[in-house]
Parts: C-alpha cells; structure tokens; sequence
C-alpha cells in the first residue's frame, strides 16, 4: 500500500465514523422530539383543561364581585338615606329645642331677678 491507499483508507474510516456519529446523533435527536411530543400532548391534554377551569373560576369571581358591588351601592344608598332622615330629623327638633332652650333661659333669667330683688328686699327690712 502507497501512502495514496492509506490516505483513502484514513479518509473512509474516518466517514465511517462520523456516519456513526451522525446515526448517534439522529437517534437521541429522535428520541428528544418524541419527549418534547409527549410533553407537549401532556400539556394539551392536563393544562388546557386546568385552564378552563381558571377561566370558570375567574368568571365565577366576576360574579360573585359584580353582586357584592350592588350590595355595596345598596349599603351606599341605604348610607345616605339614613343621612337624610338625620339632616331632617335635626331641622324638624331643632326649631323647637331653640324656642325651650330660650323660654329656659327666659325662666332663668326671671326667677334670678326675682330671687335678687326679694334679696333686697329683705336686706332693705334687715337693715
């Protein structure tokens, strides 16, 4: 054998091996994409249901906030009624409390000139 032989014995040997490598190569490749298939119809299969029940739970929490909102426009609209039941409550007694607490303070003012002129009159029988 020349060296021309052994270059060509060198130069197959080494396309055998990297055909073997290659074949190595596309097998385990194979074998990932088979994994990642099955991981992604797992995920179809488990996710997407997991999913719709995300979306009906949120739906459901949607609809349990919208009835507390109108719950709490009631409690707003009740709020604010008692509010003016109080506002005219207080308009109503206060014009008749003003006129007992001036006539209470008319029979204050009486009676304490009273008792001062009695007081002087007795002072002036004493003295």
């Amino acid at each position: 054998m020349d060296l021309e032989g052994i270059a060509l014995l060198a130069v197959a040997f080494f396309l055998f091996v990297a055909a073997l490598v290659v074949a190595w190569l596309g097998t385990r490749a194979a074998a990932w994409l088979t994994a990642a298939t099955t991981l992604l119809q797992n995920v179809d299969r488990e996710a997407l249901p997991a999913i719709g029940k995300v979306n009906t739970l949120l739906d459901q929490a949607g609809s349990s906030l919208g009835k507390v909102d109108a719950i709490l426009d009631s409690a707003v609209a009740g709020t604010q009624a008692a509010e003016g039941v109080v506002r005219k409550t207080a308009g109503v007694v206060a014009a008749p409390l003003g006129m007992v607490a001036e006539a209470g303070a008319f029979v204050t003012g009486a009676a304490s000139s009273f008792r001062a002129r009695r007081a002087d009159r007795h002072a002036g029988d004493d003295g």
